[in-house]
């Protein structure tokens, strides 16, 4: 049992969390086995994420404006901080092998705004801004290429067409 003296150095850890984080994600603890919560907590350690098991009465304590409900929180649960703007840790979490971490997800809150379960997969998915700006870079070339061949093909017909213009004089 945690003293008094404990819990609030909790609290102040989660208003520093909740100040300095760029968002987090809500996870169901209940159904969640203790070596998947190990192979997560690593993940996460190594791309700058953490993972936290709070109880709900300190996080109420910690942000009054918590976006959630206490009637709609009714298991224990599991916070992912993410530090991050491109949500490096958070994509991270895709990579886990043979599991699939949707069904625990709850909710999640980035950007001053309420994320539903889908949603928070959906930006679990999304590919990083590496990946993006390739596959930009190759939709553009491809388009400037066809455009090159485009505008091109017209002058080499032209010059085809006065090359033998001026053969037959």
């Amino acid at each position: 049992m945690k003293t008094k003296k404990d819990k609030q150095l909790i609290i102040q850890d989660l208003i520093e969390k909740f100040n300095s984080a760029k968002g987090y994600v809500i996870i169901d603890l209940f159904k969640l086995k203790t070596p998947i919560q190990k192979k997560i907590r690593d993940i996460l350690k190594n791309q700058g994420g953490i993972f936290q098991v709070v109880k709900k009465t300190l996080i109420y304590k910690a942000n009054s404006n918590f976006p959630l409900k206490e009637e709609d929180l009714k298991t224990q649960i599991a916070l992912i901080w993410e530090f991050d703007d491109d949500l490096n840790s958070l994509r991270s979490l895709k990579n886990l092998e043979d599991f699939n971490l949707e069904p625990y997800v709850i909710s999640g809150y980035f950007n001053q705004r309420l994320f539903s379960k889908q949603e928070v997969i959906s930006l679990i998915n999304i590919p990083d801004k590496t990946s993006l700006l390739a596959n930009l870079n190759k939709t553009l070339l491809t388009q400037i290429y066809y455009a090159c061949y485009v505008l091109k093909f017209p002058l080499t017909k032209l010059l085809f067409i006065l090359s033998e213009i001026k053969d037959k004089k």
